[in-house]
């Protein structure tokens, strides 16, 4: 699961647009690589599972879901070490803590348009900050 205080960072990151469209594109990879991840399990081939959960970690760091990056750590390493056991727990509590964390980002991202987005803006200069209120 995501905490707040990290869901918060999404919103950092720019105007609500684009918040919309990391969330989506977020949701797009991570259908794609846990698609990867099955397939990997059913071939029977180690090194694809390895390379699909390395991606999937990679995209849940940079939308900050700590949960769904460990389990796909976790799930990582687990096919390095060519340990079979725990790899349908480990496919399984991903594919919750994904479902949690795109629902948490779709819900933040509607809060956020509800309430009027207030977001950080570089200036023209790039050195000044500024807060502005962003209305979709």
């Amino acid at each position: 699961m995501i905490v707040q205080v990290e869901l918060d960072r999404l919103i950092e990151l720019g105007d609500p647009n684009f918040v919309d469209e990391m969330v989506e594109l977020f949701v797009a990879l991570s259908a794609r690589q846990l698609s990867e991840i099955r397939s990997a399990i059913e071939c029977d081939a180690p090194q694809g599972l390895v390379q699909a959960a390395h991606q999937l970690r990679g995209a849940c760091l940079g939308m900050f879901a700590s949960t769904a990056a460990e389990l796909a750590e976790m799930l990582e390493r687990a096919a390095k070490a060519a340990q079979r056991d725990p790899v349908p727990e480990l496919v399984r509590r991903l594919e919750v803590a994904l479902c949690e964390t795109t629902s948490q980002m779709r819900a933040l991202t509607q809060h956020s348009a509800d309430q009027g987005l207030e977001f950080l803006a570089h200036g023209p200069r790039g050195g000044r900050v500024e807060r502005r209120a962003v209305t979709r």
